[in-house]
């Protein structure tokens, strides 16, 4: 039975009611009219039987649903103002959770990617995780918790197919490696145990080199000078997913892999061992804190056989690999996932307060359906509707943004969150916005049903709707709103302000150096004429000749840390491996002048120095000398020659501290030695100050390196100021987006604070009228209003400022220099937003202050 069939039931019950009031004497009207107030009302009645036999929650869905679209419909600008703040609040939303989606939460690219664990020591001493050779092989025999376990380095590497050469990042493998990351090639095979002098290509490196050749299996290729065989080419699917962040080693992309030469025999604890990276997968069902437990009772008995090395400093660490992959990364998401939502709950406040307004001028229009017999429950299901209608259409506005501009945000934090290449828009990301869509809808459309719920529609019917049910009460609730948006754009505009100050103070520079002119380039120097160490320095020296004679250089040099230690100064008494640790730079003459360093003290370093000679920085004399002066002191740095001694070098200058690598950490003691008295030497960087623009001179640069020997792939051109923004380029990604969230917040809360302001203007424009009337003069009625924005504004600043001051103290690990209560930017975010709130106040002010009194009395 449908509704035509009840209401002619209905029809023909009241009919024959009225015949049977007729016959008692009524006349027809009062029969008919007995009998209706018999059955009550009839259209309440027929739905509810209706629901009793039929699901009619389905019907009243889609006639609200058809109501709401048509309601929408004649109100367009209503609608895309709506439509529009929605998306801006949801699109945010989604485009965050996409980046949380494809770092946190979806796994790594391997089998069973929940069991792989990061297996490593921390020393704490030097502050660097790193396992010792013999170490690992010890965990590998003894360990019971895991199923398989490999170690991997990785580093840079000159590789020549066909008379051509270039640099590329490449993995060195133990056994059992590619078992554990479950590799399958999809040429050839991988290397096993027995194979030594193989290499296996990533499907990238397949391409970009042999053009996709099947047949490059069985092909020798030349890395660093020695001959390798392809064995095998992976799938295009598979990618290096594991940590890559060893300090020295300047490596992004892992583009092919070669077999590990060290076993357990030729591993013995010293100074000749390897430092390698451990990857484990645990057994099904053996939890991490039982494999923790197990490694710890290992190293322990390590450590007690070797008391007088560097084993008392060490902590074991096993973690999820997939923690430590996101390291970092996981708390600058959650504050940006934090940031954007209050983007989010703004944009409902603002969509609350233009619901409430909307609400005032249909107040008429919701009385009659309630006198035709629509209850309160169907009245708010109606409004949520509409405001879910409106949600998801922002959503899908949102949803068409983030599509667009995805492609931009992943290019811009490539480099600064791990796995963010592999974001994309999936399924995981459409449901999180269809449930955000709806969430929203739910939370700006609640308050103004709640409103209308509450109203006396009676009063408003014989009104005409102008006792408005959202008077005094709705205006309370839309200043409530404006100051809780208000409060929420505090917070924002804080965390942006403190990562503003926190960028610009890691990138002061000192005079003298110009990022933006240093050319800087890397070049491998790599194969077997290059082994003995004269011949590296020979080449040196042929290339800084020839740097100097280029027209267009102010100065050049070439340098490279070459590593570093603990300290031990002449005169100065320190515990055995406690002192002070120092980096060591192997530096030609020019190399520190061109990069602009400034000389405190002493003098520079020369190419043909008559011995061993070193220049300090003055954060090394704060550590080493405090306030004594450093000249003519000996020190002793590590012996390239002979491993486990040391060789001892006297001071002969200081400079000042330059931040040219790291902006984002304080300067730590360093030490320059000239390149040719340099304990290790391997590649270096070239360091060039250029007269115009640094690009202009790159081609110059690399033609002079290919003129002495063309086999030498150089890499990593840029200027210093790049590299510079490259090595901040998380901090970077975390304000960029936080800056745009704070925008959004602000223009968001003005917009709020305007609308609120218009609403209370035309809520009170007869007694704004009246008071003219009296004699009130326009400046007196510009100050009332202002007046009132101001101190709804203040009150909302004051609770963001407390507010504020808590949440901010999460974000201390992103900031560099500044304290998260820093009073200055406390201070310059309430002044911006009282003034924005004062100015979004004043054009409601100076219209209430334009209200014709005649026209305001006539109307009233």
């Amino acid at each position: 039975m449908n509704l035509d069939d009840l209401h002619r039931d209905f029809a023909e019950h009241i009919e024959m009611e009225t015949r049977d009031n007729i016959e008692r004497g009524m006349t027809p009207e009062e029969a008919r009219a007995a009998a209706l107030r018999k059955f009550g009302n009839v259209g309440r009645i027929t739905e509810q039987t209706y629901e009793v036999w039929h699901r009619g929650w389905l019907d009243r869905l889609r006639q609200d649903l058809r109501y709401a679209i048509r309601t929408l419909r004649r109100q367009p600008a209503f609608a895309a103002v709506a439509i529009l703040t929605l998306a801006l609040g949801i699109g945010m939303n989604t485009a965050v959770f996409s980046v949380v989606n494809a770092v946190l939460l979806r796994p790594l690219p391997y089998p069973d990617a929940d069991r792989l664990t990061w297996v490593t020591t921390y020393n704490e001493r030097i502050k660097m995780e790193a396992v010792a050779g013999p170490d690992y092989f010890d965990w590998q025999q003894q360990a019971t918790s895991f199923e398989a376990m490999a170690h991997y380095g990785y580093g840079n590497m000159s590789l020549a197919v066909d008379g051509e050469s270039d640099q590329l990042g490449l993995a060195t493998v133990g056994d059992g490696f590619f078992a554990v990351t479950g590799a399958r090639p999809a040429i050839g095979r991988v290397f096993g145990p027995a194979d030594r002098m193989t290499i296996v290509l990533t499907h990238r490196l397949f391409l970009r080199r042999f053009h996709g050749d099947p047949n490059v299996v069985g092909k020798t290729v030349t890395l660093n000078g020695d001959q390798y065989t392809i064995c095998g080419v992976l799938p295009e699917d598979y990618r290096f997913a594991l940590p890559l962040d060893f300090p020295g080693q300047d490596v992004r992309t892992i583009e092919a892999y070669v077999p590990s030469q060290i076993t357990a025999a030729n591993q013995v604890r010293g100074r000749a061992m390897v430092i390698v990276n451990v990857v484990a997968r645990l057994k099904r069902g053996v939890p991490i804190e039982r494999a923790r437990a197990e490694i710890e009772t290992i190293e322990a008995k390590i450590a007690a056989a070797h008391q007088d090395g560097f084993y008392p400093y060490l902590k074991v660490r096993v973690e999820p690999m997939q923690d430590k992959v996101v390291g970092g990364s996981r708390r600058a998401l959650l504050v940006l996932l934090a940031a954007v939502g209050f983007v989010l709950l703004i944009a409902c406040g603002n969509m609350a307060n233009l619901l409430l307004a909307r609400a005032g001028a249909r107040q008429r229009e919701i009385a009659i359906r309630a006198a035709i017999g629509a209850g309160r429950g169907r009245m708010i299901g109606q409004l949520l509707i509409e405001g879910a209608v409106l949600a998801l259409a922002g959503g899908a506005a949102g949803l068409a943004v983030v599509r667009l501009a995805f492609a931009g945000i992943v290019k811009l934090g490539a480099q600064a969150v791990p796995r963010l290449a592999d974001a994309s828009i999936d399924a995981r990301v459409l449901g999180f916005t269809l449930l955000l869509s709806l969430a929203t809808g739910v939370l700006f459309g609640f308050g103004p049903a709640i409103s209308l719920s509450r109203a006396n529609l009676g009063g408003m019917l014989k009104d005409g709707g102008r006792t408005a049910s959202t008077g005094v009460s709705g205006l309370r609730i839309r200043r409530v709103l404006m100051a809780a948006e208000l409060a929420l754009s505090v917070v924002l505009l804080t965390g942006a302000g403190l990562m503003i100050r926190s960028f610009w103070r890691m990138n002061e520079h000192p005079a003298g150096f110009q990022p933006e002119r240093l050319l800087t380039m890397k070049i491998g120097l790599s194969g077997r004429e290059y082994r003995d160490r004269s011949a590296r320095v020979e080449y040196c020296d042929r290339l800084v000749a020839r740097l100097r004679g280029l027209a267009g250089l102010r100065a050049a040099g070439v340098g490279n840390a070459i590593g570093g230690g603990f300290v031990q100064a002449e005169g100065v008494q320190f515990p055995p491996n406690q002192g002070p640790r120092t980096s060591l730079h192997a530096v030609s003459q020019g190399y520190c002048p061109a990069i602009g360093m400034r000389l405190v003290r002493g003098r520079w370093l020369t190419d043909f120095e008559p011995s061993d000679v070193v220049m300090v920085n003055e954060a090394f004399v704060r550590a080493v000398y405090q306030t004594a002066d450093p000249l003519g002191r000996h020190i002793s740095l590590p012996s390239g020659s002979h491993p486990g001694q040391f060789d001892t070098a006297t001071i002969v200058g200081v400079v000042a501290d330059l931040k040219y690598a790291k902006p984002d950490e304080e300067p730590a003691p360093e030490t320059y030695v000239p390149i040719r008295y340099a304990p290790f030497l391997g590649g270096f960087n070239v360091m060039a100050l250029v007269e115009g623009k640094a690009v202009s001179m790159a081609g110059p640069l690399r033609q002079a390196v290919a003129e002495l020997d063309r086999t030498q792939p150089v890499y990593d051109v840029e200027t210093v100021e790049q590299a510079l923004a490259d090595s901040v380029a998380p901090r970077r990604f975390n304000l960029l987006l936080l800056a745009v969230f704070a925008a959004a917040a602000l223009a968001l809360a003005v917009i709020g604070v305007y609308g609120v302001m218009s609403y209370a203007v035309a809520q009170r424009s007869q007694e704004i009228g009246v008071r003219m009337a009296l004699g009130a003069q326009r400046g007196a009625v510009v100050r009332m209003v202002v007046g009132q924005a101001a101190g709804v504004a203040v009150c909302g600043i004051a609770a963001g400022v407390v507010a504020a001051f808590e949440l901010t103290k999460i974000m201390k690990s992103l900031l560099y220099g500044v304290q998260p209560t820093d009073p200055a930017t406390f201070a310059a975010v309430c002044g911006i937003l009282l003034g924005a709130a004062l100015l979004a106040g004043i054009v409601p002010a100076l219209r209430a202050a334009r209200v014709d009194p005649v026209v305001a009395l006539r109307y009233e």
